[in-house]
């Protein structure tokens, strides 16, 4: 049991990997952040990112040090410069597993874990020289270790090392995980304000380091951080347009799943548990700043494809042990079994794409 989340692993391996430096690596983002990474291995410098020989601060360095760990290891080409992508969709896969496992049911991280491997975006992304899957996997393990470390106190630099990696990733965003750490530690009295000292110092040192010494050099670093950040957002925005573009995009993204997702969400409020809450307010502090950016692009969504994945079948399995349960195994493995169908449709329909 305590193997199994080599399931989902195992058998979505070739969807990572398969041909994954076949072909050459696609302007802009790929041959950018390849070369970015290529120039950390040249300089040496692993704090101040160049690229053309200019300053480059559009996005922190978490990304480009994997891509410039592979380089150095490996050498340089397409492969390595998706590799660390892969490795992380693939770990995305097991912390899934594992956060359905924490909050809900083993069956539930299992399902979700599986399922997300068939979201043709999360794939993709994936299997590119990108940054999108790498966030992904820091949300992900970010909001395990909180989970676990607001039980035991050990976990607590872990947590303090995800979360200055996940600021260190993409630029903004990451400040939307912020309201779901405080829920999951809201009236935590097992803490004292000394088990806080070390783990916030080390947050200060890692994320806010690098923050300081952007920010001391290239004065124009905090505009760019924002501007980039922002993608474009302003009050005066269309809001309402700019959602129902982001609900085209994530139905684009997650497929099929995305009726029965909404469907749980809605549904998952009325339960009033705080593990629904925490995956809840997540999707909302993450969605709020998309309402006011026309700039929004569907890879910008992939870290809430788990999350609402993980909905579905947590919510499923909530409701049916709470209101059925003599039967809820037996009626979960019809909703398996239905899950399976479009799990096996969607990748039929992505394979060669």
């Amino acid at each position: 049991m305590k193997l199994l989340f080599l399931i989902p692993a195992l058998l979505t391996l070739p969807l990572f990997f398969y041909k994954l430096g076949q072909t050459s690596l696609v302007s802009w983002d790929e041959a950018w952040y390849g070369e970015i990474a290529r120039n950390i291995i040249k300089s040496g410098d692993l704090i101040n990112l160049t690229w053309n020989s200019n300053p480059y601060f559009d996005h922190p360095p978490t990304g480009f040090w994997s891509m410039a760990l592979t380089y150095k290891i490996f050498g340089v080409n397409e492969f390595w410069t998706r590799f660390p992508s892969a490795i992380a969709g693939i770990t995305s896969i097991i912390l899934l597993y594992l956060l359905g496992k924490k909050l809900f049911n083993p069956l539930v991280g299992l399902s979700s874990a599986i399922a997300l491997s068939s979201t043709i975006w999360f794939i993709y992304r994936s299997r590119s020289g990108n940054l999108d899957s790498i966030l992904t996997m820091f949300f992900l393990l970010t909001l395990l270790l909180a989970t676990v470390a607001v039980e035991k106190k050990k976990y607590l630099l872990s947590l303090s090392i995800s979360l200055s990696l996940l600021f260190l990733t993409k630029t903004m965003v990451p400040l939307t995980i912020i309201p779901a750490l405080v829920l999951i530690f809201y009236k935590n009295r097992a803490y004292k304000l000394r088990n806080l000292i070390l783990p916030t110092l080390l947050f200060l040192s890692i994320a806010g380091g690098w923050f300081i010494t952007q920010f001391i050099q290239y004065p124009e670093f905090i505009q760019t951080y924002l501007g980039v950040g922002l993608r474009g957002a302003n009050l005066g925005s269309t809001y309402l347009a700019n959602l129902n573009l982001a609900k085209e995009y994530l139905h684009s993204g997650i497929g099929r799943w995305f009726w029965p997702v909404v469907l749980s969400l809605i549904l998952s409020i009325f339960l009033t548990q705080k593990r629904f809450f925490i995956l809840i307010i997540f999707i909302i502090s993450f969605a709020l700043p998309i309402a006011f950016s026309p700039k929004i692009q569907i890879w910008h969504l992939i870290p809430l494809f788990p999350i609402l994945i993980l909905i579905y079948f947590g919510f499923t399995f909530v409701f049916l042990e709470k209101y059925l349960p003599k039967w809820k195994y037996q009626i979960y493995s019809i909703i398996l079994i239905f899950s399976v169908f479009i799990y096996v449709t969607q990748i039929r329909m992505i394979w060669y794409q």
